[in-house]
Formats: structure tokens, sequence, C-alpha cells
């Protein structure tokens, strides 16, 4: 017997979870968690002797979660991954998708699940790799390689042109700006260039090549892009280096996103012609269960505020979302969120259907899986409740997470601070410091003041004079930030140990007198402000 989910289970309301959900969603910026770039593009080992098959040879048949029975686990999940990313042609939230497979001797099964599903022209596209990544790769390569790597741009064409391209020249342009780096190699017999990164740059800005299709061009952007992402001595210089700067580092990630259609292409080529089973490959796009209308009228800011218990002032919209919002620019971005259909995950999709066609219930969700979703969501619901109203309660700092931390889940109401509750606070603890790290080398990278009030509070912002103090003091954070010898998490660290100052007098200290900038001379007459950290409150009385 199947289940089916609906709203009705006791204490949830679709209407309640949903505004709750976009309340949420409007804390810093909007941003959940720590941006971090994903290491899967850039994943491929320097050591050309690497397969890049892993655990070919070491395969334990009894684990019922294996990938598969073959081996090559590494290689497999690498595919997928890089399957799901090719599958994202679009850029946005929309566009996130996912895979799974099983494997059969001679065949395998792909699964491919989207958060905005799939069109006609996305299967045939699709049905098209699964032809080329199986019998026709094997018995005739060459040709099987030209048409996968075509259609795999052909594929990429939109995003490529509308988001790839701009995002490197803008970083192209903001590293030739500012840097200070040598990247040439000049010798006295010649006076020609040998900068690594010339031939990118030119083709970038330069590749208008009578009688080249957009697709070759794009083409050879991605496989320069690519030539240049494996380049060891350019990763040092402009990534992993003491020297690097923000602005480096932003250029070669940047190069490394335009790279990974043919990290892609790599990784399907060797999949195809590494496992037997590729001889016949099917690829199913999950059909989307699409946006779902709201079975319930949207809830306007004031009464999704009644949810909390609270007003709606200038003090708690403040309090809870961490932001200068005026609230009627609040009530007109809440509402635009509350217009939107409700979209369901790639990863929930995927599951779903697994879970209806691999099982005996053809329609629907396993039994009692209903109740456990409804219970879930009703968890969620609450801890987005006490994690709103916290705010105003407590008044601490703002965690961007957009997980449910596993202590909500315990029915326990016992007051002794368990061992998992230590470690659950210490995973608080250091999720804390990392957001805040990440906002404030965001501000150094982009040289403005930060506005976020616990990035104030613990790195002395509040301490100094409105004004020219501020900008001062982050002059005097940029100068250790911008000489590539010291990080945020250095700063920050610093700043726990109690030693800042020691550390910044004797990066400025080290420096001819001459070379140690305007902003120095400052610090050393108002350092002793920085004693302690201060509250915006408190910095009022002074101030």
């Amino acid at each position: 017997m199947c289940g089916t989910f609906d709203w009705t289970y006791s204490g949830l309301n679709s209407s309640h979870f949903h505004a709750l959900a976009n309340l949420l969603s409007l804390r810093n910026g909007g941003q959940a968690e720590p941006s971090s770039f994903s290491e899967l593009v850039l994943d491929e080992d320097w050591d050309p002797d690497d397969d890049g098959h892993g655990n070919a040879s070491s395969v334990d048949t009894e684990l019922a979660h294996q990938i598969s029975g073959s081996g090559h686990g590494r290689l497999k999940r690498r595919f997928l991954d890089c399957l799901a990313d090719f599958a994202a042609n679009k850029k946005g939230g929309t566009a996130v998708a996912c895979s799974a497979m099983k494997e059969a001797e001679d065949n395998v099964v792909i699964w491919v699940a989207r958060n905005q599903g799939f069109s006609d022209a996305d299967k045939l596209t699709f049905d098209n790799m699964g032809k080329l990544l199986g019998s026709s790769f094997c018995n005739n390569a060459d040709q099987s390689e030209i048409d996968l790597w075509e259609e795999m741009v052909s594929y990429h064409q939109n995003r490529i042109q509308q988001s790839d391209i701009p995002n490197l020249r803008a970083s192209f342009k903001a590293f030739d700006a500012a840097s200070g780096m040598d990247l040439t190699n000049k010798t006295e017999e010649s006076s020609v260039s040998n900068d690594p990164l010339c031939v990118l740059r030119t083709f970038l800005f330069d590749g208008d090549i009578k009688g080249t299709s957009i697709m070759e061009k794009h083409a050879r952007l991605v496989i320069e892009s690519y030539n240049l992402r494996r380049t060891k001595d350019v990763e040092e210089i402009l990534y992993s280096s003491s020297s690097a700067t923000s602005r480096s580092k932003r250029l070669w990630l940047s190069i490394g996103l335009l790279a990974r259609l043919r990290v892609a292409f790599r990784k399907f080529k060797d999949i195809a012609l590494t496992l037997p089973s590729f001889g016949q490959v099917t690829i199913i796009l999950v059909h989307s269960l699409g946006p779902q209308n709201p079975t319930q009228p949207p809830l306007n800011l004031k009464q999704t505020f009644g949810i909390l218990q609270l007003g709606l002032s200038p003090a708690t919209t403040k309090a809870i979302l961490g932001h200068n919002w005026t609230i009627s620019k609040l009530e007109s971005e809440f509402a635009k969120r509350q217009k939107q259909k409700l979209n369901v995950h790639a990863e929930v999709q995927m599951l779903m259907h697994l879970n209806t066609h691999d099982s005996s219930t053809s329609d629907g969700l396993p039994p009692g899986q209903a109740d456990l979703t409804a219970k879930a969501l009703l968890l969620v619901q609450k801890e987005v409740k006490k994690n709103l109203k916290a705010s105003i309660k407590d008044q601490i700092r703002h965690e961007r997470t957009s997980v449910v931390e596993g202590s909500s889940i315990s029915t326990s109401r016992q007051e002794t601070r368990s061992q998992r509750q230590l470690q659950i606070d210490r995973l608080k603890m250091k999720s804390e410091r990392d957001r805040l790290v990440e906002m404030f080398k965001r501000s150094l990278a982009e040289d403005l003041m930060p506005e976020e009030e616990d990035v104030l509070h613990d790195f002395w912002f509040n301490n100094v004079p409105f004004g020219e103090g501020r900008s001062i003091l982050l002059g005097v954070y940029g100068g250790l930030y911008l000489s590539g010898k010291f990080s945020a998490e250095d700063l920050h660290a610093w700043r726990v140990a109690g030693i800042v100052v020691d550390k910044i007098n004797e990066f400025y200290l080290s420096k001819a007198a001459g070379s140690r900038g305007a902003y120095f001379p400052w610090f050393l007459e108002h350092c002793h402000l920085l004693n302690r950290p201060m509250t915006r409150a408190k910095q009022n009385e002074l101030w």
C-alpha cells in the first residue's frame, strides 16, 4: 500500500511553512551559506599517470550501497557529478541537477533530474548523448569523440555566451587593471612575451576569426581554458602561492568555470572507453513535478510576523533580518517571493522517481514515507520559527544556514548538555566563524566597508569614530590582505588570540618608513581603541 503526502498532517500549514521559508531567505542578502567554489570543477589530478579510477582494483561486492559492481567507483562518481553539471546548461537555481545510475553487465541506465525539468530539445540532446556514449563510441571512437564534443558545446552555447564569457572578461579586466604580477618570460634574444595567459586573453577579446562559427569559437575558448587550467605553474601564481591576490584568484576560478565543460567531456570519454557496461547507455530524464501553485492564499509580511507573535516594526525587521531594510522595501520583496510558484528540488524529484519506479508501488510514496515526510517538515517549520524568533529574544548573531541542525530532532527536554549537544555547539561556532570570515574577506577584496553588525563588532570597526576612522582601519586591514601574505582567516585567528595589534605593527614596522602607507601612522595613534570589541550601542554612547 502506498501513501500520498499532503499538508493536512497535524501542526503543518502550507501557507505558514512557505511564508516562513521566504522570510528566512531574505536574511543576509538571501545567501543561506558562505559561498564556495566547487572542487569538482577543478578536480583533476596533476599527475598525468593517474587515470582517475581510484579504487578500481578494490571492490567490496557485499556493500549494498556501492555505486555498481564493476569497480571504478571513483570514475563513476566523477562521471555522475560531471553529468549533473553538464545538465545545468543555464545559470541559476532552476538549472540545478542531479544524476544516478544502475549498471548491468552489458548496459547501464542513467537518470538525470533538474529543478525546472526538461524540454523536448533537452531529451533529444540526451538521447544523442546516450548513443554516443554507447556502442558507437566503441565502434567508431574518433568520430564519436568529435560528435560528442560538438553536442556538448552546442548544448552549453547560451551559458557560455551569456554567463561564462562575460564573467571571464570581467575577471581579466580586473586582474589586468590591478595586477603587479609579472607572468611574462622575456629573454634578451626575444622581445616576444611568453605570458601564459596571452593566448586565452587574446582569443577572448579579439576572437573574431573570419570563417569561424560561434560554436567553434566557444569550443576553442573552452579548450584554451582547460589547457591553461592544467598548467600547474599558472595555478600556483594565480591561486595557491603567497603572492596570489583576490583578483588573480577570481581569474583562476573564472578560467576553471569555463574549462569544466572540457573536464566533463574527458570524464565522459574515459568512462565510455573503460566500462563494458557502456556498450548500451540509456539516459532517462526524470519528469519534473513542475512548479506547484500554492494550495492556500499567500500571507503578507504582517501576517507572517504574526506567526512569530511579533509586531511589524523597524526594530523587529532589523533584528530578524540583519539588514537596514525599510518596511516598504521589505514588504515589496517579500510579496514577490510569495507570488512565486513552489518548485520541487531535483534531488527530491529523483528520490520520488526512484522510489515509485524501483518498488512494488507504482503510484505515490512507499508505505510510511508520507508520515515521515510530514514529521520532517514539521520539525523544519518549528526550527525556522525558533531561529527567527531567537534574534529578538536573545539578540544572537545570525547564522547563514539552510540546514536544520540535528539537535532539533531530539525529543528530550533534559537540561544537561550531552556530548552530542556540545559537538553541535562547536559546529555552530565554526559555522558562525566561517560566515564572518567570508563576509570580511568579501569586504577586503572589494574594498568596501562591511555592513554586517557582527563583522563591525568583531573586527573593531565599532571602536573607532564613524567616517574617516573606519575607512582608515579598513585600509590598514586591506594592506595586510593585499600583500598576499595574510588571509582573512589569519586576521580572524589573530582577533581570537588577541594579537591583532601586535601582528599589524609587526607587518608594517618591518617595512621601510616610506613604504608603510598613509594609514599606518593613524593606526599607531589609535591602536589603543582596539582593546576589545565594542557593540554599536556602546559606540553610539561614545561617538
